[in-house]
């Protein structure tokens, strides 16, 4: 029975192969058709770009000889092409184009393959691609097309040289197609972003005027505001925005422009236009996400403004309305709470916005609860805990690399704000070292941090490093509003502060040594006010030379010690004043005057003579300069006068 199944299926095989061979042609042909045709209505009718690719490709290869070979090998290029195979694609259409030169799609198959070399991120290539198509079909329906194309990836690759080219002869080819109007407004915005703002308004004005109820002349009103603004000039952007706003109400651009305008006066520090400017987005923008930014724009400038509390109600209706900025408004809601003295729902508010899924990248709103939550801290004095909030931000902004998601100045601030934290807190030399690495910068924050460390180093006692830090702030900060706080320091430091005082306690021990090896008590006492004074402790300067003074009346070095005394009244007089503590520093600079006056009069000499011109010299210290001069000059001349 199996023998006879056999013979039957090998006679069958025998009749198949006689009936291909002995077939007549027209027979293969109608074959050929009807793959070409299933291929085409898969590409066509069905979308099914993947077994269209596959089809089309074994058609090539078993019928290099049809009719339809020029079609299909553009149909595979074009399935590959939708099936995102790219990088077939382009090869692809190499093919067709080059072995069929005379077909009439081929400028649409160099078009297409440029733009599968432009999805592939090959600009140049691309932009090289829709420059040939511009080139060999100028007078085509995708010239002008082709060469905006062109300009844009050629822009993309970084070859903005090839870029203007492009743009320029398209603005000279095809100045009355649609297409010169984009490049038009492409070719400014190539222009302020090379640094030619003034060329990029040209042309923007110029495109503003010629098609005045345009799509680019909508861009272009928006750029030219945001030009402005970049420049600072805010009455000329809004003199734009109003064009905008009457020619385009309701578009998108005039809605964004509403929030640009305040934007950029909240960013500059002008709350009272800020909040005019969101107040009007409020009332015209219609749609949900930028009208949500105006109201959050409004509550952010009331409270930037010092009116916390009434940016409360703006935050809460955003939260309770569910807005897509609920986090947003959250996170100025908490900041508010804080400054309204209610910190335990600031604190509450905060920890919610904190919490991520473990293992999450924090988010935005996340990043920036974590840093307001450690300013918060830092303004209740809380520096433990404000410390451990700075810290968990920088270490996150660390761990996250590019990815973190705020701002370079941002993340200055905070190492600023943890530096200070520092240094309050009593660890001079990790301060010293965050102050120092700001310091170095460029940035916006240099000054600040410089500061900082000079203020580390005498927090730490390092008063020479202390003076020369702060000598390298006025070198470099001269025009600072800190410097002349900074110059008084200096003062302070140099003038008024004990320059050694293990020194001071060696010569002090000294002293009492040398007194109990026979030194008089007498010239004891007039050693330790003399090391006391020589080492700027001039509170306890005086009492020493006081005791002296009331000591011994008759002594020789009596005349000396009230010369000495009445110096360090007026040191530490103004000692004092730099101290902050005017009240004291006057009763101390009159009891000096009252010093110098009662050894002048007693005319003892030498010392007599040094009281009566420093006594005209403090005088005149304390009077406007217009009446300094004067006094000076009568002074002295009273003076030579009485000891020619």
């Amino acid at each position: 029975m199996n023998r006879c199944a056999d013979q039957a299926r090998h006679c069958a095989r025998l009749c198949f192969l006689l009936l291909l061979i002995l077939l007549p042609p027209t027979r293969a042909s109608a074959d050929a058709e009807d793959d070409f045709e299933l291929a085409r209505n898969l590409f066509r009718d069905a979308g099914d770009y993947g077994t269209s690719a596959q089809l089309l490709a074994e058609f090539i290869r078993n019928h290099p000889g049809d009719t339809h070979l020029a079609d299909a090998r553009l149909l595979l290029a074009r399935s590959y092409a939708r099936s995102h195979r790219c990088a077939d694609a382009v090869p692809a259409f190499e093919g067709f184009y080059d072995q069929h030169p005379d077909h009439l799609d081929v400028a649409t198959a160099r078009r297409e393959q440029a733009d599968c070399l432009h999805a592939l991120g090959e600009f140049a290539r691309a932009a090289a691609g829709y420059e040939e198509v511009q080139r060999r079909f100028s007078e085509g329906q995708f010239a002008a097309g082709s060469l905006l194309a062109a300009a844009a990836d050629f822009a993309r690759a970084g070859d903005l040289t090839n870029a203007v080219r492009a743009y320029d002869k398209l603005l000279t080819d095809y100045a009355a197609k649609p297409e010169a109007r984009r490049g038009r407004y492409r070719l400014a915005q190539l222009y302020f972003a090379g640094g030619n703002a003034a060329a990029a308004q040209t042309l923007l004005a110029a495109l503003t005027e010629s098609a005045p109820g345009s799509d680019e002349a909508r861009d272009a009103l928006l750029l030219v505001g945001n030009i402005h603004l970049v420049f600072h000039r805010a009455a000329a952007a809004g003199a734009a925005f109003d064009r905008l706003h009457e020619a385009f109400a309701g578009s998108a651009h005039s809605d964004s422009a509403y929030l640009d305008l305040a934007d950029h006066h909240l960013a500059r520090g002008r709350f009272d236009e800020a909040i005019s400017g969101y107040q009007r987005g409020m009332e015209a923008i219609g749609r949900d996400t930028l009208a949500a930014r105006a109201r959050l724009g409004h509550a952010d400038a009331l409270r930037l403004s010092g009116q916390a509390a009434e940016s409360l109600a703006g935050y809460g209706a955003l939260v309770a309305d569910g807005s897509p900025v609920r986090d947003l408004a959250r996170l100025g809601q908490a900041i508010a709470f804080g400054q309204t003295d209610r910190v335990g729902a600031a604190v509450g508010q905060f920890l919610q916005l904190i919490q991520t899924r473990p293992g999450g990248s924090p988010s935005p709103v996340t990043t920036a609860a974590v840093r307001e939550l450690g300013a918060l801290y830092r303004r209740q004095g809380d520096l433990a805990r404000a410390s451990s909030w700075f810290r968990r931000y920088l270490d996150d902004a660390e761990r996250l690399g590019q990815s973190f998601s705020e701002s370079a100045a941002e993340l200055d601030m905070v190492h600023l704000q943890l530096a200070q934290v520092l240094e309050a807190s009593g660890y001079h030399d990790e301060a010293v070292q965050r102050f120092g690495d700001l310091s170095r910068g460029l940035g916006p924050l240099a000054a600040e941090a410089q500061y900082g460390l000079a203020s580390a180093y005498e927090g730490a006692s390092a008063r020479r490093l202390a003076i020369v830090e702060y000598g390298v702030f006025l070198e470099r900060y001269p025009g600072h509003r800190r410097a002349g706080l900074v110059r008084q320091r200096v003062e302070y430091l140099r003038g008024y502060t004990i320059v050694d005082e293990e020194r001071l306690a060696r010569a002090l021990q000294q002293t009492y040594v040398d007194e109990l090896t026979g030194t008089s008590r007498q010239q004891t006492r007039l050693n330790v006010a003399r090391a006391l004074r020589d080492h700027q402790d001039f509170a306890n300067a005086v009492r020493a030379w006081e005791t002296f003074v009331a000591s011994y009346p008759g002594d020789a070095a009596l005349a000396e010690a009230q010369f000495y005394l009445a110096d360090c009244l007026y040191r530490l007089s103004r000692q004092r004043q730099l101290e902050g503590s005017p009240d004291a520093s006057d009763s101390l600079h009159t009891l000096a005057l009252q010093e110098d006056r009662i050894l002048a009069d007693a005319d003892t000499g030498y010392w007599s003579r040094l009281a009566r011109l420093r006594q005209i010299e403090a005088t005149a210290a304390i009077l406007p300069d217009t009446a300094r001069a004067g006094v000076l000059e009568a002074g002295y001349s009273a003076f030579l006068e009485t000891h020619p």
